[in-house]
């Protein structure tokens, strides 16, 4: 399913290419709510896999702008990869809240750090 990411393109205010392969693109988008890391893997160009990750620009406490954010992906990379483990764990660590989408085979695995600090427990 494509409109997640597509949207996030279609409302972009900056974007950033860090890798362009045959089979693999990965960019950084900001919106006017978020910083949004993409990335997709093609097979015959089709979508084999996608992953988004929306950290949002409004966090307690915390003042985060597009070129801090722009470096914390750039250091996620290692030798062709992502690591989308590391970012997501950085993330927790310093309570920056976000929201995740990976889907595989037409799969969707959601998750957020949001969701969880604004519980009403």
């Amino acid at each position: 399913m494509e409109p997640i990411v597509n949207n996030y393109i279609a409302e972009a205010v900056k974007k950033i290419i860090f890798k362009f392969k045959k089979d693999y693109i990965s960019l950084l988008v900001e919106t006017k709510k978020a910083y949004v890391y993409c990335e997709k893997y093609y097979d015959d160009n089709y979508v084999t896999s996608s992953l988004s990750i929306e950290i949002f620009k409004e966090q307690n406490h915390k003042s985060l702008n597009f070129n801090q954010f722009r470096m914390v992906i750039a250091n996620q990379f290692y030798d062709e990869y992502f690591d989308e483990l590391h970012l997501t764990n950085f993330l927790k660590k310093n309570r920056i809240y976000y929201h995740r989408w990976h889907q595989v085979g037409g799969v969707f695995n959601t998750s957020s750090t949001k969701s969880q600090q604004f519980s009403t427990e």
